[in-house]
């Protein structure tokens, strides 16, 4: 779009430099628009914090806890599905482990993990149409664990 735009005017109206400039601010605004079709669910953590760990923990069933623990603190988040840039999905263990790491837990137990679909119906009356759009919407809950001494 950007070297369309370049070639209809005319080399006198732009200068070289401006050219460069105007190029540059297509990309940029261009490659900012991309990073915004795959961004990650803001994951919401309400607790305490430590130091951060290296290596953590992730389980599903409190019965495979097999440590004493005390719960630090809780994670959820809702992913909407949203279009993915290129087919890319968002790797979930990855986004819990990496928070559980920042805020220094030593584990985490998955509570909670389900889908629900939203539909909502939309009329227009001028052209006499209905539009369904549909939403999938991944929900997750977590309790951050910490390690006994």
């Amino acid at each position: 779009m950007a070297l369309i735009l370049v070639c209809y005017l005319k080399p006198k109206i732009m200068s070289a430099k401006q050219i460069n400039v105007f190029l540059l601010f297509c990309i940029l605004l261009f490659s900012n628009c991309a990073t915004l079709l795959v961004p990650n669910p803001p994951l919401n953590y309400v607790g305490n914090y430590y130091a951060p760990t290296e290596n953590i923990s992730l389980v599903f069933k409190e019965e495979d806890i097999d440590f004493e623990y005390t719960v630090m603190g809780f994670l959820t988040f809702t992913d909407a599905e949203r279009g993915r840039f290129f087919g890319e999905s968002v790797d979930y263990n990855q986004l819990i482990t990496e928070k559980a790491k920042a805020v220094g837990a030593d584990a985490v137990l998955v509570t909670n993990f389900y889908n629900t679909v939203n539909s909502e119906v939309s009329e227009d009356i001028l052209d006499k149409t209905l539009t369904l759009e549909t939403r999938n919407l991944i929900n997750v809950k977590a309790k951050f664990l910490k390690f006994k001494n």
